[in-house]
């Protein structure tokens, strides 16, 4: 039975997010464990208060749990050097009293914090600690205090040196083959810290990310893994679960959840000074890390997985904070390779490929009678919905791209009787500060306040350099009507008539996007029909190849027109041209293996660029120095 509805999961998540209660249950409780819980809050970078100091503060006030922290970051906390009067009412409601703690140091950067309360609540008492009991190796550790570690500016964390501290801090399975011993610890992690996208997350280097993954899975038994950080989903989590070398993807036996639906940054809840009826001085904190782990630590079920995130990954209400549901939380279940968003059926909503590609062109879809209900948020897992979206609902918030990384959808109409253009318009500018170019196209919206737009056009913060918009951080949407062109911002009530610099932003970008928009380009062979899409103004392509690269440079080359003018996408910008007959790819695959980024072909100079293990070459000859340093600027990141 239990196969039965997990294939039933597998068929239905490329479809709609269909009811989360119906996804089996995957993780299995095994009570010959005892639950271990450790928060791990890795910082280089923040002085003062920050996003991880307050996540720190938080933790330290609860007393939750043990604390793998950085030194950098408890000096920012508390050092008299870096003071300031918010942080002064902070700590004075924090209150932290060196009895309440055992502190254990790592090495120069990193320090355990073991809370005394913790301790006594599994059943370790007094000065001696049974190792194996509390599933870390402590007693070879030396005592420290906080006077010790603010007492300079520490080290940072280096970015190969966190998991050996691991090996050196963790009781591994091995250790209790012993029939004697206790049993084994059942481990509730939960890590924060910033991330930038194609870089890191949870202040880890991606590929040191991948490994704590490994450790988790190899050396512990881990019963879950919650992190939050920003762009924790997207292009991070393709870098982070996708094998680049074998096309299986790695899976894990833990569940693992993230803080984010996309490439954008999240939220955390700051803790606030208050007083009591006594005006003695407390914090106000949103995030429960006791819920969180007690109820995690028993969840088996959807629904029990996202009453335990409840208490650490709040959907953060608009007016607190501007995002909402840019903070809301994915979980990769056991023995699965993607994320489902944890969220109500009731609340969140997805349209795949599959259904988009298999539906009547002609049929539209109902939003409301197709899902049974009203969503808050659409999620769109698609590039291109060849057909007419009713949407009708009052409860809509959000549409918000799942594609990783920069993408292009379309749609081709839009139709609501509930909705004005402006409310249509503001569902698709709601997550704001993205890290990737998400960009709708809809051929026609039919608004409920009488307005029928053509060609909308709605994009965030990846502005073009010679584009005349001023503030790079505002999401713009561009519509047609009655021959005139409007737009409107973020922030803005009703749209306004464009000027005639928007006027020209507008037409530009709309002839980009009427254009061709491939997501895979096939070359095998000097003669290949595909080719002419190339040559045209298109946006992005993955061009793939069972052949030589010598056979795809040539069949770019060779069938370049003269006037093709292909616009390169850089990480400063929107579009950027190069010369013409130049040609710039994000990937290049061939012999089915070999995978190429930042390609540049300039076919007037019969040149290839290129990126491959981290080095800049030119054809199969390693850049010489003067060349990386003209070429360097003009390369975007890998992603």
């Amino acid at each position: 039975m239990q196969i039965f509805f997990f294939l039933i999961f597998l068929i239905s998540h490329h479809l709609l997010m269909a009811d989360a209660s119906a996804i089996p249950a995957l993780v299995e409780q095994n009570y010959t464990f005892v639950p271990r819980y450790l928060e791990i809050l890795i910082d280089n970078d923040e002085t003062g208060l920050g996003a991880v100091s307050d996540t720190c503060i938080s933790a330290l006030y609860q007393k939750a749990s043990p604390i793998l922290v950085t030194n950098h970051l408890i000096y920012s906390i508390f050092s008299e050097k870096v003071r300031t009067p918010e942080k002064e009412d902070i700590l004075s409601g924090l209150q932290f009293k060196s009895e309440e703690w055992i502190i254990k140091k790592i090495d120069t950067s990193l320090t355990l914090f073991l809370p005394i309360i913790y301790l006594r609540s599994i059943g370790i008492h007094g000065k001696g600690i049974d190792e194996l009991s509390l599933g870390l190796r402590v007693n070879h550790l030396p005592n420290t205090t906080l006077e010790k570690i603010i007492q300079h500016q520490p080290e940072k964390l280096s970015a190969d040196s966190f998991i050996p501290l691991l090996d050196k801090i963790f009781c591994s399975r091995s250790d209790y083959t012993n029939k004697n011993a206790p049993a084994l610890p059942k481990w509730s992690f939960y890590m924060f810290g910033h991330g930038l996208k194609g870089e890191s997350i949870v202040g880890l280097k991606l590929d040191e990310f991948k490994k704590v993954l490994d450790f988790f899975e190899n050396n512990l038994n881990t019963q879950v893994l919650a992190y939050s950080s920003c762009y924790g989903a997207g292009t991070n989590s393709e870098i982070i679960y996708n094998d680049t070398i074998s096309t299986v993807q790695k899976i894990f036996s833990f569940p693992i959840i993230t803080q984010a639906l996309t490439d954008a940054t999240v939220a955390s809840g700051a803790p606030d000074l208050k007083f009591d009826e006594k005006n003695n001085p407390y914090l106000r904190v949103i995030t429960n890390l006791k819920a969180f782990f007690e109820q995690i630590s028993q969840a088996y079920e959807i629904k029990q997985f996202q009453d335990a995130i409840n208490n650490i990954f709040p959907v953060i209400p608009e007016g607190i904070y501007a995002y909402r549901w840019d903070n809301a939380a994915q979980i990769r279940l056991p023995g699965l390779h993607w994320f489902t968003p944890v969220a109500s059926n009731k609340d969140i909503a997805s349209l795949g490929s599959i259904l988009t590609k298999n539906r009547n062109i002609h049929k539209p879809l109902s939003l409301a009678t197709y899902f049974k209900s009203e969503p808050k948020a659409l999620l769109l897992n698609t590039i291109d919905i060849p057909f007419e979206l009713i949407l009708d609902s009052t409860k809509l918030e959000a549409i918000i791209s799942m594609i990783s990384g920069d993408a292009v959808h379309k749609i081709k109409k839009i139709t609501s009787l509930q909705n004005s253009i402006d409310t249509i318009l503001g569902w698709f500018m709601h997550i704001k500060m993205l890290d990737a170019r998400k960009l709708f196209f809809i051929e026609e919206i039919d608004a409920a306040d009488y307005v029928i737009a053509k060609n909308v056009i709605i994009y965030n913060n990846k502005i073009p350099a010679f584009f005349t918009i001023p503030d790079k951080f505002e999401l713009y949407a561009f519509y047609s009507e009655n021959g005139k062109i409007y737009f409107k911002k973020t922030g803005q009530e009703g749209s306004r008539e464009a000027d005639n610099n928007q006027k020209k932003d507008y037409l530009k970008l709309l002839i980009e996007v009427t254009g061709e928009v491939e997501d895979t380009v096939s070359i095998n062979s000097l003669n290949n029909n595909n080719l002419p899409l190339i040559t045209a103004p298109v946006l992005f392509h993955k061009i793939e190849g069972s052949t030589s690269l010598e056979t795809i440079f040539r069949a770019i080359t060779q069938n370049l027109n003269k006037n093709a003018f292909v616009w390169a996408k850089e990480i400063t910008g929107f579009y950027q041209g190069y010369e013409k007959k130049n040609i710039f790819l994000p990937h290049l695959k061939y012999n089915a293996r070999i995978t190429l980024k930042d390609v540049i072909i300039d076919a007037s100079k019969d040149s290839l660029f290129f990126t491959y293990d981290g080095k800049f070459y030119s054809k199969a000859t390693e850049i010489k120095d003067d060349y990386k340093h003209e070429y360097a600027g003009r390369l975007p990141k890998a992603f």
